[in-house]
């Protein structure tokens, strides 16, 4: 309850004051300050305020309905008018304009002090709030009791209820969950996320006829949560908003111990996905039940993405947006009506992906985007087209990864390519892992590697660059910034230090076997 007209007229010192004509209505009208105002108003007056006035040049009758006029478009509780020196009847244009609009005016005997009204009405306000303090706290002990004895969420809710005797429930961001009382079925008629205003407290009628008192606040971070307070009543009360940010300081801490028990999981559930990424497993049982227990679908498909983050010790600083990262995919992927599984790895993004493999682009546009929006990194990618089970993603995950590398070498950072792309690539990662393949390759290419070593001269990124201008001698010069002479003798140095000759075809495809697959092993 607020302090009102009628506590406000019913004090000792005010009765010979007079409310000319009165309802249930404006004795209930709430008084929340009070202020001394004659002519001019000029916007001194605030909502539910109280003034008093001598109505001092207001002889005129058109001047003084005009103070009234303005004092009532303020939104004021009510208007004081001390009679007898200034004023000694009020017009009837007067009555009739408060009449219709219900709007109170109080006649005070002159002899009345301001300063006596000014102290009553100080202490009448200050006597509600410190009741609704005290009751604000003594809702908040028994929120926190709950809590404390393990009580639900929904019990909370219910605690509401009963104390304000209105429907209670609570939102999460969009697509998130709402939360009810244990009274009440999943109704029909509920105000959604999207409806109401998250920047303030405001309060709405809603299309079933009922009014709503909406409260936003932070369950945590950026995430907020928004309680309403929503009746059938006529006479609706304001719950005061300071009673409202006791309710929800106890009411985030149900959403802190669920954000620790998801983060705990989520956090288990990385480190399992990391273990299926890596292949590291050889327990087939165990692995089943922790595929059953976060729920993961073992019969649908999935290909894999893989990111690299464009930016200095990417490694080291990965750790302080990665949850900001996974949220954006998940979002992200959530949008196009996707199902994703994804872990952090090393500075790689690793994102397996159950759809049409076709909508890979389209995914990374939204997720580029929203990292734009951000301001946070760029990325490089790598997909692996094939569709395979979970029990697979240590394949999928190796044939991204590999497109990645050999799309960041050939076309740079922050790009995109496919395993297709790099089909001959994947064919010689699998030779690279052959003992003969790795021998032939250490001792082709390994006496180029010593060199540059011992001289300083890279030898090999020479034969690299030869070998992809196909041997043209002008191309390659102009692109390693050497003149022919210089290249001529690099050349003569390769075929000296490998034995093999840059002008046989078999010798030149043998040295171009052996740089591939030198470049494959540095990927892997």
């Amino acid at each position: 309850m607020h302090f009102t007209i009628e506590q406000f007229l019913s004090h000792p010192l005010l009765k010979e004051a007079k409310l000319l004509f009165s309802n249930k209505a404006m004795l209930t009208q709430p008084i929340e300050s009070i202020s001394v105002i004659e002519t001019p108003v000029e916007r001194l007056i605030r909502e539910n305020e109280i003034v008093l006035t001598t109505a001092i040049g207001c002889e005129e009758n058109d001047t003084f309905k005009s103070f009234i006029k303005a004092i009532y478009a303020s939104h004021a509780a009510a208007i004081a008018i001390a009679i007898g020196r200034n004023v000694t009847t009020i017009p009837e244009s007067i009555l009739k304009f408060a009449r219709k609009h219900e709007f109170p005016i109080i006649l005070l005997p002159w002899k009345i002090r301001f300063s006596d009204i000014i102290k009553i009405v100080t202490e009448g306000v200050y006597k509600q709030k410190q009741y609704f303090a005290d009751k604000a706290d003594s809702l908040q002990r028994r929120l926190l009791q709950l809590y404390f004895e393990g009580d639900s969420l929904s019990r909370a809710l219910k605690l509401i209820e009963d104390e304000t005797g209105m429907q209670v429930y609570l939102l999460q961001e969009e697509f998130a969950a709402a939360f009810f009382s244990l009274n009440q079925e999943h109704p029909t008629n509920y105000l959604q996320y999207d409806q109401v205003q998250i920047d303030k407290p405001s309060v709405v009628c809603t299309i079933w006829n009922t009014r709503a008192q909406v409260f936003p606040f932070h369950i945590y971070d950026h995430y907020i949560g928004i309680i309403i307070l929503e009746t059938a009543m006529l006479s609706f009360e304001l719950i005061d908003w300071f009673v409202l940010e006791k309710i929800t300081i106890a009411l985030r801490l149900w959403f802190k111990k669920d954000r620790i028990l998801i983060e705990q999981e989520n956090k288990e559930k990385t480190e399992f996905i990391k273990t299926l990424v890596e292949g590291k497993y050889n327990d087939w049982k165990k692995i089943e039940k922790q595929v059953n227990r976060f729920n993961i679908d073992k019969s649908v498909k999935y290909f894999c993405i893989v990111g690299f983050a464009e930016m200095e010790d990417c490694e080291q600083k990965y750790s302080s947006f990665e949850s900001q990262i996974s949220k954006i995919a998940f979002d992200c992927a959530r949008s196009l009506r996707i199902e994703m599984i994804s872990t952090f790895q090393s500075g790689y993004l690793s994102i397996f992906l159950n759809s049409a493999v076709s909508l890979y682009n389209e995914f990374i546009d939204v997720f580029e985007e929203k990292l734009a929006i951000y301001c946070l990194p760029y990325f490089s990618w790598g997909i692996s087209e094939r569709l395979t089970d979970v029990y697979a993603f240590p394949h999928n995950y190796k044939d991204a990864k590999i497109a990645l590398e050999i799309g960041r070498r050939q076309k740079g950072p922050g790009t995109r390519n496919t395993s297709s792309d790099t089909s001959i690539f994947r064919l010689l990662s699998h030779l690279s892992e052959n003992k003969l393949a790795d021998d032939l390759v250490r001792q082709t290419i390994e006496p180029l590697i010593t060199y540059n070593r011992e001289r300083g001269l890279d030898l090999f990124r020479t034969l690299s660059y030869y070998i992809n201008y196909q041997g043209n001698i002008s191309q390659t010069a102009r692109a390693l910034a050497l003149q022919r002479q210089s290249l001529l003798y690099r050349l003569q140095k390769i075929e000296s230090l490998t034995g093999k000759s840059l002008s046989e075809p078999d010798d030149r495809f043998l040295l171009q076997l052996c740089q591939k697959l030198l470049t494959i092993s540095g990927v892997q």
